[in-house]
């Protein structure tokens, strides 16, 4: 019996931690987070944004605690930031216990944050979870001199017709700005693979062409993408394109990194700021959110049937 009751304390107290991690009260989540794109877009355009701003660009953080929460303490301390951009893959499965802890995380950013979905937002009712967390997945905002596009390229085999004509029109309103940013999960084309070429990107070539000729044709300014877990920049049809995967996804590769942006006088620099992070806390990164977080998921998924062979355990034992 002790046996037994030592090992539902144990479970019960990692519940608990775990659970104390992901648990907004809901009236915070109601008056803070119910469709945060539509406050952040609001909050966004009546700074007007005059020149010189900088925002910032981050991308994949999925389930990570210790390098996206080392990301946000670092944009919180850059008081040049006037917002931040969230290219999507905010959580690993699309669960909403993972979105909570997005959220919990999230919280303590004090900028004005958009978000976008990535592929791993969107399986089963993720696309329900974001679109009422977040709101509509692709959307326009505007300051003095910018005009920001955000699309929704999360499902990866093709481009909905609608969007793409949605995209031209936004493209026609943003031709009197001096600064056309265009910000989207999946890239038309994997740079690792060759000039225009298809890999960890969209899988239609045909879309990917689609996209890039109307970049052209209304002459964008910069394209930034994610879904590559690292950082690339280069050159699509002389649009500089950047590439940012790098906020906690893959923590075997370089050091974690977001992007700032800084527009001033008609000129545009982008910035990779690498957060610097101790061996251990990347190690205590991948811990959590290979097991210990799918663990306090199943547990809540499953828990009568792990009390139930926990008791028969001990019986038999």
């Amino acid at each position: 019996m002790k046996s037994l009751l030592r090992m539902l304390a144990i479970l019960a107290a990692t519940s608990a931690a775990l659970a104390k991690l992901s648990t907004i009260p809901l009236y915070e989540l109601k008056d803070r987070y119910l469709e945060l794109n539509y406050s952040s877009v609001r909050r966004i355009e009546r700074t007007k944004g005059k020149d010189p701003f900088s925002f910032a660009v981050i991308g994949d953080p999925r389930t990570s605690q210790t390098v996206f929460g080392k990301i946000i303490e670092q944009i919180n301390r850059d008081k040049d930031l006037k917002f931040v951009i969230l290219l999507g893959d905010i959580t690993q499965k699309s669960r909403f216990e993972e979105y909570m802890l997005f959220l919990k995380k999230l919280s303590k950013l004090q900028k004005p944050v958009l978000v976008i979905p990535g592929n791993h937002d969107i399986h089963g009712a993720g696309r329900v979870w974001f679109y009422r967390l977040f709101g509509p997945f692709y959307f326009s905002l505007k300051t003095e001199k910018a005009y920001f596009i955000l699309m929704d390229t999360s499902e990866k085999r093709h481009l909905f017709p609608f969007e793409v004509r949605w995209l031209e029109a936004k493209l026609k309103e943003s031709q009197k700005y001096t600064y056309r940013f265009v910000f989207m999960h999946i890239p038309p084309y994997d740079p690792r693979e060759g000039k225009r070429k298809i890999g960890h990107s969209l899988k239609n070539p045909q879309d990917a062409e689609t996209l890039l000729s109307l970049f052209s044709k209304y002459k964008v300014t910069a394209i930034f993408c994610s879904h590559i877990h690292t950082f690339i920049s280069g050159n699509w049809d002389s649009i500089p394109f950047y590439i940012t995967g790098g906020a906690g996804c893959d923590k075997r590769g370089p050091n974690p990194h977001y992007l700032k942006v800084r527009l001033s006088n008609g000129q545009v620099k982008v910035s990779v700021v690498h957060v610097p992070m101790k061996r251990w806390e990347l190690t205590l990164d991948r811990v959590i959110t290979e097991f210990a977080i799918p663990a306090y998921i199943f547990a809540v998924h499953n828990l009568w049937y792990i009390v139930i062979a926990a008791i028969g355990v001990n019986l038999v034992l």
